[in-house]
């Protein structure tokens, strides 16, 4: 089983190629981790306070939706899980890599990334670093994702996800 990261900054845009990752892995029962980095914190007192529960807690409704509505679309194909990760090394980033055995990683071309929180971490450096194989796929030109329209409305929008919906309609109704 392959099993594919896709970084997000917690936008819908930055998941928007899942669905491109899918299509290069028809053959294959695949597991998409959609990862975001946090530092950790280093006083002993904030560890003690501090879990990842405030950052669940403060993801935008559109995000959460979005990863609602792929896990739905993609059920039978692929395992779709989002998680949060305290990194602050590369050390701790290919652990990461290894103890969740990803094969792949798929970033957006030309995109951003931004860091919702203030301890959000960017992953470029990890990624260069991590010898896997990186796929940069070209952002949608049709997709013009505003902060008001959730990934439902982009995935309807785009013309692969359409036929692969009409197709699977097809195949019920024969």
């Amino acid at each position: 089983m392959k099993t594919i990261l896709v970084p997000t900054d917690l936008s819908t845009e930055s998941i928007s190629i899942v669905h491109k990752a899918l299509q290069h892995s028809r053959e294959h029962k695949v597991e998409i981790i959609l990862l975001h980095l946090v530092q950790p914190v280093h006083d002993i007192g904030d560890l003690l306070r501090s879990s990842k529960r405030r950052f669940y807690s403060q993801l935008p409704q559109a995000f959460c939706e979005a990863v609602q509505v792929l896990k739905k679309c993609y059920l039978e194909q692929a395992h779709i899980r989002f998680e949060i990760c305290y990194c602050n090394t590369g050390r701790v980033f290919r652990h990461i890599l290894e103890s969740n055995h990803i094969t792949e990683i798929y970033l957006l071309n030309g995109y951003s990334y931004q860091t919702p929180f203030k301890e959000s971490i960017r992953m470029d450096q990890y990624i260069a670093a991590s010898r896997l194989p990186v796929f940069k796929i070209d952002r949608y030109k049709q997709l013009h994702v505003s902060k008001d329209i959730n990934l439902l409305s982009n995935l309807l929008l785009m013309p692969e996800f359409r036929k692969d919906r009409q197709y699977a309609k097809e195949e019920t109704v024969s």
